[in-house]
């Protein structure tokens, strides 16, 4: 994580719908808040429903298997492996190794640790140093420097306006070469470029989808914004989820797996504002454990899950953007609301949403400070 990041959300669009920032004591921080306000508002959330002690930490999950037979509608229990601090109820100790059995599973990892290297033919070619965005801190590193950036998201488009700053040249590469295309006016070392489609092998220069050429040498740097995989060790062994192209299968609705049901990932979707639908989605899955409400039998969710992949196929979308949501994501979270039986996020939250892109696609250097976006009076 950066040291200047910043929000790419509203804080209030942020916030869950049992905690506001103002509730949290960070009223008074700005409307796109650095990376240390969310930390302050999570840990406030932490004490205000005093729920650290169902928590334990510095403990690693080394393996969860689901142990036969199953109970009901294909509902196994699960065995959990961890090891670090030991947690009550265990079945076994072993050398710092503890094993205890569950109901169910909810797999709420994150998918923002394991960085993906742009697929790049002759990339070994490369003479200078390469890095991934996850491993860069604040811009000093890059004085002087020629800079190529692959991926024009979030973190690219950001991380490129900071080094341009100090670096003598700043290169952005995105498919359509558009990524970035605010910063040109503001930086005479900055400039964008098409997707990277391959290394030379003589020379190490890079080669651009639309013929340009970058010349490089052995002290240019090469940094990856390419984003990240998803990825659960702790499942290998069981085989039950295939992360393969990006894709996280075979799951019901993004969420439930569709064989066994009482195994859940919270937080699989992207470009979504996180906090809420993480909310709506743990709703979801208390209130159908609890017994609330039933969902599809094994078969249709197989169907389901099955027209699903088609649709993505016939639309042309590659597996690494199936959890892709953007402006899908409200009917999604009214979606599992109206199948949990529970209210639907507030209205106010999708216009914050386009909001602030809107003020994003106006002001790409200056929206976090431009956005006139509020949340409404209730």
């Amino acid at each position: 994580m950066y040291a200047s990041l910043r929000t790419n959300l509203p804080r209030d669009l942020m916030a869950t719908t049992d905690f506001t920032f103002e509730e949290a004591g960070l009223g008074k921080s700005p409307l796109f808040p650095r990376h240390e306000t969310v930390l302050a508002y999570l840990e406030a959330y932490l004490d205000h429903f005093d729920i650290g002690h169902s928590i334990t930490y510095n403990t690693t999950v080394q393996n969860v298997e689901p142990i036969s037979p199953a109970q009901s509608e294909g509902m196994p229990r699960w065995r959990v492996r961890v090891t670090g601090d030991h947690f009550e109820g265990k079945i076994r100790s072993k050398e710092n190794e503890t094993e205890r059995e569950f109901d169910a599973v909810c797999v709420a990892n994150g998918h923002y640790s394991v960085p993906r290297i742009a697929d790049v033919p002759d990339l070994a070619h490369f003479k200078g140093l390469q890095l991934h965005s996850h491993n860069y801190r604040e811009p000093s590193h890059f004085m002087g420097k020629h800079v190529i950036l692959i991926g024009a998201s979030a973190s690219g488009e950001d991380i490129s306006r900071e080094i341009a700053a100090v670096a003598s040249r700043v290169v952005l590469s995105s498919r359509g070469g558009q990524g970035g295309s605010g910063l040109q006016g503001e930086y005479e070392n900055f400039t964008c470029q098409d997707a990277l489609v391959r290394v030379d092998r003589s020379s190490g220069d890079l080669i651009f989808a639309d013929g340009r050429r970058e010349a490089c040498d052995q002290d240019s740097i090469l940094m990856h914004c390419s984003g990240y995989h998803y990825s659960f060790p702790f499942l290998e062994s069981s085989g039950l989820i295939s992360t393969e192209g990006g894709m996280v299968r075979p799951l019901y609705e993004h969420l439930m797996h569709v064989d066994k049901p009482n195994l859940f990932f919270i937080g699989i979707p992207y470009k979504v504002v996180p906090f809420p639908q993480f909310e709506v989605q743990a709703r979801f899955v208390s209130r159908f454990l609890s017994g609330h409400f039933s969902i599809p039998d094994a078969t249709e969710r197989k169907a389901a899950h099955a027209s699903w992949l088609t649709s993505l196929e016939e639309r042309g979308i590659a597996k690494r953007h199936a959890h892709k949501m953007g402006d899908m994501q409200w009917d999604y979270n009214d979606r599992l609301a109206r199948l949990g039986g529970f209210e639907c996020l507030e209205s106010w939250r999708s216009d914050g949403y386009k909001a602030a892109g809107d003020a994003k696609r106006l002001n790409p250097l200056s929206y976090r400070d431009k956005c006139e976006w509020r949340k409404p009076m209730t």
